[in-house]
């Protein structure tokens, strides 16, 4: 139990890190069809599906029903240009946990974004979507042999909150998310694992103002298969591979192309490489290389492996209480 309750963990920090869910679009940096404010909360939506995965590893103390998560993230393009600042951030997250029985858990969380670059007349820090949610993990209802390894599952329902610039400039009232995962461990340290997260938003209105306004993102669902590694006690190495479909609110005007009608979901994919490490119970270091991007480039597919506008490497530091 304590490592899928530190697995949540792990996805909450790190999915804010990334943005959350749809926070912001791909189209919103460079009017492409695709969607944390420019750092994924869920870039185009950077998921980090695996390193949800740092499973176990910031569990927090086992006799104590409460935690507490911070996390500093630092994270920078693979390319830099002549002016770097507009190609790194620093990422802070809060998260708050407190443990009922049965594997039920409540949480909440928070965070912003510091920019090095800003708006005129605007500080670079930018705050996140405020989080509510629940947890709940399980296994089996029924014994495996020993020889069949572990089965594990985790179910997380959150309610966002517009706190962030981006949701507010989107007429967003609130969104949805659900995330169900599951692994299996079949010995070895190692451990497989595959999730799904579907969010719904709801915004006051379907459109966005604005010389580059365009639809907003109604739904998105996203799923991803990792895997992890953990040769020595405290580390876990790990690797995800993920795609994400996103549905806009239907466009009434007939010059729109076809990314506003009905039945249009704009395809992104994304995979990630990490590695954290447990230095001391209250701290644990992390890096990693992701990449995420739309599958749509101005209407043709074009898909790269690595892209100096859509690889990014990470550094992480958590504080776990």
């Amino acid at each position: 139990m304590r490592g899928i309750f530190g697995l949540v963990l792990g996805m909450g920090m790190l999915l804010s890190a990334s943005p959350a869910l749809a926070e912001t679009s791909k189209e919103d940096e460079k009017n492409k069809v695709g969607a944390q404010q420019t750092a994924p909360s869920v870039a185009p939506s950077r998921q980090n599906a695996g390193q949800l995965a740092s499973a176990g590893l910031f569990a927090g103390s086992s006799n104590k029903p409460w935690s507490i998560v911070t996390t500093l993230q630092f994270r920078n393009k693979i390319v830099t240009d002549k002016d770097p600042a507009n190609d790194r951030s620093l990422l802070y997250g809060l998260q708050g946990t407190y443990s009922f029985s049965n594997g039920l858990s409540a949480r909440v969380r928070m965070g912003f974004n510091q920019r090095f670059v800003a708006e005129p007349n605007e500080s670079g820090f930018l705050f996140q979507d405020l989080r509510v949610g629940g947890i709940y993990s399980h296994g089996l209802p029924w014994e495996l042999p020993a020889w069949a390894g572990r089965i594990q599952f985790v179910h997380i329902f959150d309610v966002l909150t517009p706190t962030s610039r981006a949701s507010q400039n989107q007429s967003l009232y609130l969104a949805t998310q659900q995330t169900s995962l599951v692994t299996w461990t079949p010995g070895w340290n190692l451990t497989l694992g595959l999730s799904e997260t579907w969010q719904q938003r709801f915004n006051q209105y379907a459109e966005r103002a604005g010389r580059d306004g365009g639809m907003n993102v109604q739904s998105m669902i996203v799923g991803s298969l990792f895997v992890q590694y953990s040769p020595i006690v405290g580390l876990q190495l790990g690797a995800d591979v993920y795609s994400t479909w996103i549905r806009r609110y239907s466009s009434r005007e007939s010059f729109v192309s076809a990314s506003s009608s009905q039945d249009f979901w704009g395809q992104q994919f994304g995979w990630d490489l990490y590695a954290f490490y447990r230095v001391m119970p209250m701290l644990e270091l992390g890096a990693s290389i992701e990449h995420a991007q739309s599958v749509l480039d101005g209407g043709v597919v074009r898909t790269h492996f690595v892209n100096r506008d859509e690889t990014e490497f990470a550094f992480l530091m958590r504080g776990i209480f």
